[in-house]
């Protein structure tokens, strides 16, 4: 019993990875492209595309920004 606890722990773990990582993903393969883009308005500045990315920490390297 202990053992089928510790598998399904796991197979949870293994789920949830995954299911971050493709909603990760789907932000970058939108046709936009850039979610600071799409955050930012309808047509926004380029100051205020730099601030949202800022803010939202996508300046950052794709490994910290997951």
């Amino acid at each position: 019993m202990v053992r089928y606890i510790i598998r399904r722990l796991l197979y949870l773990v293994l789920v949830m990875f995954v299911i971050t990582l493709v909603t990760y993903l789907i932000f970058y393969i939108l046709p936009s492209g850039d979610p600071a883009i799409r955050f930012a308005g309808k047509s926004p500045t380029p100051e205020v595309v730099k601030e949202v990315r800022r803010q939202f920490g996508l300046d950052k390297p794709v490994y910290q920004q997951y």
